[in-house]
């Protein structure tokens, strides 16, 4: 076990799997200080990269200024992790991997939008439903205001009732939908909104967990594989 997370070894076998405890890592780091990596343009190989292969040759190089170098910039703990989730998910190559966290951040944004237009349809059919509330409380009052003989003094007694009434008779004109519904139907319909954004609430944290940990596992490679590339190029200027 690495700090809680397990090895798994379904489609990559990870052998010694003790010389992956966070005491393990960095005993052989020689105890360099793990920092939080930074923000860098990210390097992406050309060719395909067996994924599993090349971050596991990492955590089990263990020596060596590249080694210590390359543990100062990528948190191992988060490489083993890193490396268990590619192994578990049957990822072996970058361009794989890139799919799958598109895909996966576009459901979360398509349910992202579907839970907006949600609470658009339940604010709309709460201000409707407001509405006709108002009218029927006030719609008495303003009926004996017209027949009213002093229509100042009635105003004057009853301002607030009144101005509520004229603006919801100027809602009812303005909204976009004739006849307006019903309030029994209205009633069915927020019951049936408020249903549907608890169901894709539920599916929105599901979303939102498979994306974060796709686009980690994205990150944590695009750094490896930009680390990998400096080293190169170190040891091309070397030779």
């Amino acid at each position: 076990m690495l700090s809680g997370f397990p090895v798994y070894s379904r489609s990559y076998s990870l052998t010694g799997a003790e010389d992956y405890t966070e005491e393990a890592l960095c005993r052989r780091a020689g105890d360099v200080p793990l920092k939080k990596a930074v923000k860098k343009k990210k390097y992406i190989s050309d060719k395909k990269v067996n994924l599993l292969v090349d971050i596991e040759s990492k955590l089990r190089a263990g020596k060596g200024k590249g080694y210590e170098r390359w543990a100062q910039v990528f948190n191992l703990k988060e490489a083993a992790k890193t490396l268990n989730f590619l192994t578990e998910k049957g990822i072996t190559d970058y361009e794989e991997l890139a799919v799958r966290a598109e895909k996966s951040a576009g459901r979360f944004d398509a349910v992202s939008q579907r839970i907006k237009e949600l609470e658009k349809g339940i604010a709309k059919n709460r201000e409707l439903q407001g509405h006709i509330a108002n009218y029927a409380q006030t719609v008495d009052i303003y009926r004996a205001y017209q027949k009213a003989k002093d229509k100042a003094a009635y105003r004057a007694a009853h301002g607030e009732e009144l101005e509520k009434h004229e603006a919801t008779k100027q809602a009812f004109n303005a909204w976009p939908e004739k006849p307006l519904p019903k309030t029994a139907q209205l009633s069915e319909e927020f019951a049936a909104l408020l249903k549907e954004k608890k169901a894709c609430y539920g599916e929105y944290q599901a979303a939102k967990k498979v994306m974060i940990e796709y686009n980690n596992a994205k990150q944590n490679v695009d750094r490896l594989l930009r680390i990998t590339h400096l080293q190169e190029k170190s040891r091309e200027k070397e030779h």
